[in-house]
This record gives structure tokens, C-alpha cells and sequence, in this order.
């Protein structure tokens, strides 16, 4: 299995996100995917879901926005 990001984006699910955390509109292949995730024994740390400013349902799926994990500045520089 690819990272939930990726299967999301794979599902042609709506991605958003703030920092690490992922965001995604409740949909039958946003729950498909993360049935399929929670199958294959992906670990989703604190998912929940929220009513969005639109008014839809939304997951939200901390530390999964991998864009955020492949950034400079999330890696620690040595002050040497």
C-alpha cells in the first residue's frame, strides 16, 4: 500500500492540509480508502472528522500530509 496521501490522490480524492495534517472531504472512496489503509495495518493517529466551513464532512488525518515530511525545513540542521 502507498501512504494514505498517495492512495487519496490515487482515489481522485480532494486533498487539503494544514502543515502535517491532512485533510480530506468525507466521500465513499475517501472511506474506502482508509478501510483499505486500517486493513493493511496503517496506524491513523487521532483521525477524526469535522464539518467544514462548506458545510460537508471532512477527515482529518494528523502527520499524514507527506508533502510537508519531504520540506527543508522540517529536518534539523546542525547548529555546528
Amino acid at each position: 500500500m502507498l501512504s494514505i496521501y498517495l492512495e487519496l490522490k490515487k482515489a481522485g480524492c480532494v486533498i487539503e492540509h494544514h502543515e502535517s495534517d491532512l485533510y480530506t472531504p468525507h466521500t465513499p472512496e475517501s472511506c474506502k480508502v482508509i478501510r483499505e489503509a486500517r486493513a493493511a495495518g496503517v496506524y491513523l493517529t487521532h483521525l477524526d472528522v469535522f464539518t467544514g466551513s462548506d458545510g460537508d464532512l471532512w477527515f482529518d488525518i494528523p502527520f499524514m500530509y507527506d508533502p510537508f515530511w519531504e520540506t527543508e525545513h522540517t529536518h534539523r540542521r546542525s547548529l555546528a
